[in-house]
């Protein structure tokens, strides 16, 4: 980085407002979900504020909640959201999500919080969202009544939103440290990762994709730093890798004797050095890629610079160990580098939580410190004043104390950042992001293009604020924040952009490759007739490092080269297209039909019953396709002879088949006959009373005298009387036989009956 000779940009308030509020903190849709508390009966509110009076809308998509609010311009609505907003458990896609609009631009914040357990972030706005993050969290924690571990949330604000996720621990649905794994989401829907156990940090997993997502980082409940006493969750929301900067000032915090912070790489072999107020050196480190260094600093402020993109987190340390004596809390803020000073801030103090001392750390640029006003007011009306910082003194920054509720931070030149905090017993809260959300590290072009198409080339930057040179790679060069250029030959060719911050100074050099290629035909699998059920496997094939977009029906959406439908269905059919792109370059689309075949339908009907000796089943098939049976027979008519599982299959001319089977049982209806009489005089005819049993289990036979005495009982495999009663022969008369037993009925029903009648025995 290049320092350049100071120059004053004065700017009116409000002038260009509505280009920086789309890279600010204000806009008009935010989307945010809340992690894992530890408490299951936490509060989770939602804070808006606007400098217009305005109006909005709160909406949990995944279960229809909604809220209409009344924004009043500079002041404060605060909404309770319902529990199912927070993420449970680890790495399950729900529906968590919030949106949340408002008509005019506005600033939104969360707080969640639980008996002396809370923390509170700024929400971004979809203009400041990106596709790439590193996450921030701090060491996790356990006791003997659970593991509350570090955790990260990511949340869709676009359907069929890719990600793809690579974790720095493991995590605890069992993925490994350093594995890479892929989720779609749609809007509204979110994704929380936490880790396995209490060595597992987070910090450091990159995460991806290719529609803007929001992503909230921190601790279920901790310690900070370890050994501290007071735990606290974290909960703050992770700028996008394209809006980290190279060079931080980091504030203390009000009151207390030291501040923990961890600096995070975004690119190999990245260069930190962490300067004091004179500019000597108290740490240097060289990061690599997602790596992360923690120092310590008791009670003093910092210069932060580095080579390449880097961000930075402040954790305000826990109340045992910040010398307030109880007061104050873990909590954790991300900085903003001074390539974002924004000229107005608006910034709130949550009273939640028994939050009872507010403050503000403001930074700003030496020469546009007597500007500064807050909600209205000169600094020295807070009892407050600046600190010089850097070897130039080209920074100041002020720690103020503040009321709870709404701040508007006014200045000129080149502007501020500020964070919001603040402290009760045992509990805190922190957030920063009091700041633009330039999107500095990236060129905002396509990766090429074909032969005779023009690229757009964009900076992404305010031109009141930024100055830009490019070279294109071909000896063109332009002085434009946004233009085409049409490449004459094909090739690679490297796009150089040199950035020039006319506010604070300096310039940043920024390149990208891109490649101008020839539209060339684009190879894919030929049309497909396929059976319901089956799958189905489309490909697309172009040159190596080509990317893929495939339409189809139902909205169906897909970036893979090749495609697996399992167990196909009918609305899966029609006409799908794709075109490769290669380094901006697409193919003219393609497109597959798909034509699915419904599975022939036989229908056996319901599984039956019949008797065998006293009836015929004969099961009946009407269908113009092949018939066979289980058997091997192919006639449409089958008699049933005996009882059994039968099945039919039915294939049409394309060869899809369908099945169905009966379940055919043998249920004879239960039946006995006595005779009315019987001679017992052993002339070998008719000397026992007995019974016909068809189909009978569990028999039982009881004879009575005239007068009710119970002479005969039998359950045994013999039911027969020989007319005797305790060895003597019963006299000639009238008896009553009384039969119980088990069997089906008529309707197939296994029930107990009773049958009794006369009897005459004759001698």
């Amino acid at each position: 980085m290049r320092k350049l000779y100071p120059l004053l940009l004065i700017c009116t308030l409000f002038q260009f407002q509505q280009e920086l509020w789309s890279q600010s903190n204000e806009g008009t849709e935010f989307w945010f979900s809340f992690m894992e508390h530890r408490d299951r009966s936490n509060n989770r509110m939602l804070m808006v504020t606007s400098k217009y009076n305005t109006t909005g809308t709160v909406t949990i998509p995944g279960s229809g909640w909604t809220r209409n609010l009344d924004i009043p311009a500079n002041g404060i609505v605060t909404l309770a959201l319902p529990s199912e907003c927070e993420n449970l458990g680890s790495e399950n896609i729900l529906w968590t999500a919030v949106v949340l609009r408002t008509g005019q631009a506005s600033s939104a914040y969360i707080h969640q919080y639980n008996d002396f357990r809370s923390d509170a972030a700024l929400v971004l706005p979809v203009t400041a969202l990106g596709k790439e993050y590193f996450t921030m969290s701090y060491s996790a924690y356990q006791n003997s009544d659970d593991h509350y571990p570090t955790e990260f949330v990511v949340v869709a604000t676009e359907n069929q939103t890719n990600i793809r996720i690579t974790t720095n621990a493991n995590t605890e649905g069992g993925r490994l440290k350093g594995s890479s794994h892929s989720i779609v989401l749609d809007q509204g829907q979110s994704y929380q990762v936490q880790g396995a156990n209490v060595s597992q940090d987070l910090s450091g997993s990159y995460i991806s994709s290719d529609k803007p997502i929001a992503v909230f980082s921190g601790n279920r409940w901790t310690q900070v730093p370890n050994g501290c006493g007071n735990q606290d969750n974290l909960l703050e929301q992770m700028y996008p890798i394209e809006t980290w900067g190279k060079e931080f000032v980091s504030a203390p915090s009000a009151l207390t004797s030291e501040d923990i912070y961890r600096v995070i790489a975004s690119e190999d072999q990245t260069n930190v050095r962490v300067e004091n107020n004179t500019g000597n050196i108290l740490f240097s480190y060289q990061l690599n890629r997602g790596e992360w260094r923690e120092f310590k600093l008791f009670n003093r402020a910092s210069l932060i610079k580095s080579d390449k993109p880097v961000n930075v987190a402040h954790y305000l340390v826990g109340g045992l160990c910040n010398g307030l004596n109880g007061l104050g809390d873990p909590s954790m803020l991300m900085l903003n580098s001074t390539a974002q000073f924004r000229d107005t801030v608006t910034l709130f103090n949550t009273r939640f939580q028994n939050i009872y001392r507010h403050f503000l750390n403001i930074i700003m640029r030496s020469q546009d410190s007597a500007s500064l006003r807050i909600d209205g007011r000169e600094l020295f009306s807070f009892n407050a004043s600046f600190n010089k910082m850097g070897a130039q003194n080209e920074f100041v920054y002020a720690t103020i104390e503040v009321a709870q509720g709404a701040h508007t931070l006014l200045a000129g030149g080149c502007g501020l950042i500020a964070s919001a905090y603040g402290y009760g017993q045992a509990e805190s809260y922190a957030y920063g992001g009091g700041a633009n959300f330039y999107k500095i590290n990236s060129v905002q072009s396509d990766a090429g293009a074909c032969l005779g198409d023009s690229i757009l080339f964009v900076s992404g930057l305010p031109e009141n604020r930024f100055k830009v040179r490019w070279d294109l790679g071909d000896g063109s060069k332009s002085s434009q924040h946004r233009f085409k250029h049409l490449y004459k030959s094909l090739g690679k060719y490297t796009v150089r952009l040199w950035v020039e911050d006319i506010c604070v100074g300096t310039i940043d050099s920024l390149t990208k490759e891109i490649e101008i290629s020839l539209r060339r035909p684009l190879q894919t699998s030929p049309d497909t007739l396929v059976c319901e059920g089956s799958t189905i496997v489309l490909r697309a094939m172009d040159v190596d490092g080509a990317e893929y977009q495939w339409t189809g029906p139902n909205d169906f959406q897909s970036e893979h080269a090749w495609l697996e439908f399992k167990n196909v269905k009918a609305e899966q059919a029609g006409q799908y297209s794709v075109v490769g792109n290669y380094f901006g370059c697409k193919t003219y689309p393609t497109s597959i039909k798909i034509v699915v075949v419904e599975n022939p339908i036989p229908d056996l009907g319901e599984d039956r019953h019949f008797c065998p000796y006293k009836e015929s089943l004969t099961l009946t098939i009407q269908s113009n396709e092949a018939i066979e049976w289980e058997d091997g027979s192919t006639f449409a008519m089958r008699d049933i002879l005996r009882g059994g599982q039968y099945s039919i299959q039915l294939t049409n001319v394309y060869g899809c088949s369908g099945y169905d089977t009966l379940l055919v049982l043998e249920k004879c209806p239960a039946n006995v006959i006595f005779p009315n009489v019987f001679s017992p005089n052993s002339d070998g005819i008719n000397d026992f009373f007995t019974g016909i049993f068809e189909y009978v289990e569990n028999p039982e036979l009881k004879i009575y005298s005239r007068w009710g005495e119970q002479i005969f009982s039998s359950n045994g495999a013999v039911l027969e009387w020989d007319g005797n009663f305790q060895g003597e022969r019963m006299m000639p008369g009238v008896y009553v036989y009384v039969v119980q037993y088990e069997g089906y009925d008529e309707q197939g029903n296994w029930r107990k009956f009773q049958a009794s009648g006369d009897l005459t025995l004759i001698r």
